[in-house]
């Protein structure tokens, strides 16, 4: 056959539940195929089927791989030829065929080896490792050797140790001489006045004079009275805008202005679920005169039920209802729901990057870019998914942030599991056209996703933006920027952000606002709220951003923000965004509202920079809290009450803990599922008994049908599924399924009935694992068996007695018996009429004698 171009190999990671792993390539024999789990040849516990198939087949493991282990199928032809040609001996074109497959496959195999090769160009150049290290290196002879570690150490290590006694003689040399200097010096300060600034010789009487320095740090005299103690502690006193606060300086802006920013904060919860509302990050942003929060909710934040949800304000206090915006349409394949970590406004109209998400952020999920054109009522797949893959073939982690950029494009941040950050834009008008630009390499971060979800920021022509840290005793938060459109960027690492805290970045009016948040309370008991982490905002100039002047910016402490434990899992707290509306920097914040990341809720926190109220200085965790509703004193409600699902998990009413009523969607569930409950559930309709009683821990269900009939069906389409019928007006009960409409059951006089043909019959098992198959033929209405599933009505034997009768009384056969005894029948030699008997059998058409096969006859 011909041998196509294959990739010889295929690579999976288990789920702990999958045991078919295929194999995409050609193979001459199952022993050609190399099965190996975290690189380990396994040659037991499988079955290889589709040698010889061009396409490939499968291996079927006996038991699944353990979840997270590493599947490789490689084909490894062994370097031996199998086919000895003799002379004068056999040709044949499949022995030939074969026997070069094998070849091709060999060769085949090879280049996947020397591909694998420490290689250099052609046409000169150094080795290209890709990235990878070269281990088991001897320490190098000649000069243009290649120097391993240990080499260079143990040569420092000797250049330090010869040149120790030198340095020593030295250092002790400068030591005396500086204790010389410093100790001169000393008594020559001692006596003078020292300014930062270099100033010109004082002139003038000095008498009843000061020194002040003016706003360019040069010294002055001024008499004594001009700057009194008393008029200073007026000065700062005063209550006046700014007042005394005005006088005092904090990295250059005022206590005042601080005061006044963080005076203007109020907290408002946006979700009331109790459930998991979680991480707006990446997704607040302002469009058309309102601010929008997006974010993710589910039952837990894990599972197929997440989904997208959306809530947009006007003034930054009241919020829209929770609307649902993206759902998880394929359970089975996004077993972890879908989620969105970046989206914005471009004016017109809003983008959002949404992932479906497989297992864990190492497997293959997808990444699917949504756009809105009606405000955020409808979002529409425009890319799905977003071609943008790591050097294995994976989605990214997430696509986060977003931003117009300076040349139009649209921009999101992304990470990938291998450890590579940075910009991905795509042009508007054609969102093939993407263009990824990488901040760090896969290589840089080690293979190990340490700094990720990039933030934008768009000043003119620059964009500003930072990089989480997920450990900052590996590496620290980044700042960056850049000039062309997020080309290349300009980087420093900066302090202060927790781990694992996203960094939000926003501008008004000439200043950069900078967010962060903690995400885990310290220690382990949840007796007291203490060590709450903190909503920090750091303020700084616009120019201090652009030139990425992280020691300008004033560090404000806002509000202690609700969250689990460091030592209980993951948390949903800490992970915020913000916009501009109006005067108002709106933030969005989910926190945790339970003992565990699966209950959560997201708040909004408003600053409001026009009209600062200078009432409020730090939020307690207290301001997060949303009061409960209580009831009317007269204890009973008018109208209706509206009980609204969010997100997957059903609008509920539950009385004393206890699931009473919860909403499908396609149908209505009455009852708890917590351990079968632990009350009996009663539904009537009508007077006792009640038509379903269910009793606690469901031990006992009874179901009442006052007329027609009551039916027990496995399904919810009216047809083509299993049920149970009890009629109430003919008496009769049937058990049917879509493959046997009549079933079996009672009749009204009480018969047992069963519907047995050749496609349903009855099968009697022994419990050995052989069975008998009885069913009535639909021929002649006759009894028949067989030890096999019948294919047809003429197969199996007639379950009829035998019988002895006259060759007359044989009748058709197939209504009375297979095998006779014919006693009038003529054997050989026998005349007409004068037969002694013998025996027959019926061959499905006439009555034949079993000695020579002959037509009996009398």
């Amino acid at each position: 056959m011909a041998v196509p171009i294959q990739t010889p190999y295929n690579i999976y990671t288990a789920n702990g539940v999958t045991t078919v792993f295929p194999y995409e390539f050609l193979i001459l024999d199952a022993g050609d195929l190399t099965v190996s789990i975290n690189g380990e040849p396994v040659t037991s516990g499988f079955s290889i089927i589709g040698a010889g198939t061009t396409s490939g087949g499968d291996v079927i493991f006996l038991t699944p791989p353990a979840a997270g282990v590493t599947v490789m199928n490689l084909r490894e032809i062994p370097a031996t030829r199998l086919q000895n040609y003799q002379d004068n001996g056999d040709l044949l074109a499949a022995t030939i065929n074969n026997d070069f497959d094998r070849l091709w496959l060999a060769i085949q195999q090879s280049y996947l080896y020397l591909g694998l090769c420490l290689q250099r160009p052609l046409l000169g150049g150094p080795f290209n490792a890709h990235g990878y290290r070269i281990e088991n290196l001897a320490d190098p002879v000649n000069q243009q050797d290649a120097a391993t570690k240990n080499y260079v150490l143990v040569k420092i290590a000797e250049s330090d140790a010869a040149g120790a006694d030198a340095l020593a003689r030295e250092r002790a040399e400068r030591i005396a001489s500086d204790i010389s200097i410093r100790t001169e010096t000393g008594v020559a300060l001692g006596k003078t006045v020292r300014f930062p600034y270099a100033q010109p010789i004082l002139t003038g009487d000095t008498a009843n004079k000061v020194f002040v320095t003016d706003q360019q740090g040069l010294v002055k005299l001024v008499n004594l009275d001009d700057a009194t103690r008393t008029d200073l502690a007026a000065d700062l006193a005063s209550r006046g805008n700014p007042g005394g606060a005005g006088l005092i300086g904090h990295k250059g802006t005022t206590l005042a202005e601080i005061l006044n920013l963080i005076s203007s904060v109020t907290a408002e919860p946006i979700t009331d679920a109790g459930m998991y509302c979680a991480w707006p990050q990446g997704k607040v942003f302002s469009h058309k005169n309102k601010a929008y929060c997006l974010y993710n909710v589910g039952d837990t934040h894990s599972n197929a039920s997440l989904s997208v949800y959306q809530q947009f304000t006007e003034d930054g206090s009241e919020w829209s209802r929770p609307a649902p915006r993206l759902s998880n349409s394929d359970a089975t394949t996004w077993p972890q729901g879908v989620s969105a970590w970046g989206a914005g406004s471009d004016g017109a109209n809003i983008w959002m990057a949404a992932r479906f998400r497989r297992v864990s952020d190492e497997s293959q999920s997808k990444c699917v870019l949504y756009k809105s054109t009606n405000d955020g009522s409808t979002y529409t797949p425009v890319l799905d998914p977003v071609p943008l893959y790591d050097s294995t073939g994976k989605a990214p982690v997430l696509m986060h942030s977003f931003a117009v950029l300076p040349n139009g494009n649209i921009a999101f941040g992304y990470h990938f599991y291998d450890g590579e950050v940075g910009i991905v834009q795509f042009n508007p008008n054609n969102l093939a056209l993407m263009t990824k630009s990488v901040i760090f390499t896969a290589a840089e971060m080690n293979n190990t996703p340490m700094l990720v979800e990039p933030t934008m920021q768009v000043y003119g022509s620059r964009v500003v933006g930072f990089l989480r840290t997920q450990s900052n005793a590996t590496r620290s938060a980044v700042m960056w920027y850049s000039d062309d459109s997020c080309q290349t960027f300009q980087i420093r690492e900066i302090d202060g952000v927790p781990n694992q805290s996203p960094v939000s970045i926003t501008s008004y009016n000439g200043k950069t606002y900078v967010f962060y948040c903690g995400r885990y309370r310290d220690g382990n008991t949840n007796s007291a709220r203490t060590n709450s982490p903190v909503l920090t905002m750091r303020v700084g100039n616009d120019d201090d951003a652009l030139n990425l002047l992280w020691e300008n910016f004033v560090e404000i402490p806002i509000a202690a923000v609700p969250s689990i434990y460091n030592d209980v899992g993951a948390s949903a707290t800490g992970v915020q965004d913000v916009c501009v509306r109006g005067t108002k920097l709106v933030i969005c914040l989910s926190m945790n509202v339970g003992s565990n990341v699966d209950q959560s809720d997201v708040c909004s926190v408003t600053i409001d920079l026009g009209e600062p109220r200078q009432n409020k200085f730090f939020l307690s965790e207290g301001a997060f809290k949303k009061p409960r509703a209580t009831d009317y004193p007269s204890n009973y409600r008018f109208g209706s009450v509206n009980i609204v699902g969010l997100g997957n998990t059903s609008a509920t009413l539950r009385m004393n803990g206890q699931v009473i009523v919860q909403d499908l969607t396609d149908a209505v569930r009455f009852g708890s599922t917590v351990a079968g409950g632990s009350k009996s559930h009663v539904w009537n309709n009508g007077p006792a008994p009640a038509y379903i009683d269910v009793a606690a821990s469901s031990t006992n269900v009874s179901i009442s049908a006052y007329s027609g009939y009551a039916r027990l069906r496995a399904g919810r389409g009216p047809e083509g599924y299993a049920s149970i019928e009890l009629n109430r007006d003919t008496k009769a009960v049937t058990v049917s399924n879509p493959n046997n409409v009549g079933g079996f059951g009672l009749t009204p006089e009480g018969y047992i009935a069963l519907s047995c043909n050749w496609q349903h019959p009855m099968a009697l098992d022994g419990g050995s694992g052989g069975k008998i198959y009885l069913w009535v033929s639909g021929t002649n209405n006759i009894m028949k068996h067989s030890m096999t599933p019948p294919t047809s009505d003429n197969d199996g034997e007639f379950l009829v007695p035998n019988k002895t009768t006259t060759v007359a009384g044989l009748g058709t056969g197939t209504d009375t018996a297979r095998y006779a005894y014919a006693t009038n029948g003529r054997k050989a030699g026998e005349g007409a009429g004068t037969g002694t008997g013998v025996p027959v059998y019926w061959d499905g058409s006439v009555w034949r004698v079993y000695r020579d096969d002959s037509i009996v006859a009398a």
